[in-house]
């Protein structure tokens, strides 16, 4: 984690954790998850000057990264494909990971840094907006930047 870590970039660090890393992966996921790709495609962060290249490099990322980036995808976009029963169970599964590795990505942020104790603004943000887009099943690309540079959503839920 680095101090100017941004929310998508939150995302690639959160979809590489060990725990997803170990979600088996089965050949006769592989369908499924090409159809999911395409579904979520939009959603990930390729460049669309370089598509094929993006979606090569994609494809070459360790298989479990893969899968546990187009499930989390799922979630985010509210996406409908019907996945098989051990696709299903592997979903439940990134789903349950998920508030305990957020939690220990805030904590990472927060943790002092500097003489002065201060923790990393910029990350911590983005797990939060990672935390609400996840649980509200809302895209990444949804947040779209206000004026002060903090997406709706955190902005929303300070206007108390």
């Amino acid at each position: 984690m680095k101090p100017s870590l941004t929310t998508s970039k939150v995302m690639d660090v959160f979809i590489k954790a060990a725990e997803y890393t170990e979600i088996p992966v089965r050949k006769t996921d592989d369908e499924s998850l090409k159809k999911l790709f395409t579904s979520v495609k939009s959603e990930l962060s390729l460049d669309p000057k370089k598509m094929k290249q993006d979606e090569a490099k994609f494809w070459k990322q360790d298989p479990a990264v893969i899968k546990a980036e187009l499930l989390i995808q799922k979630q985010l976009t509210r996406e409908s494909a019907v996945l098989s029963p051990s696709l299903q169970s592997d979903f439940r599964r990134v789903l349950e990971f998920a508030p305990r590795l957020l939690e220990d990505l805030m904590k990472m942020a927060v943790i002092p840094h500097n003489e002065q104790g201060h923790g990393w603004l910029s990350p911590a943000l983005g797990v939060i907006e990672l935390s609400q887009c996840i649980v509200h099943a809302v895209p990444l690309s949804a947040r779209k930047s206000t004026s002060e540079d903090t997406a709706p959503l955190i902005a929303g839920s300070c206007n108390v």
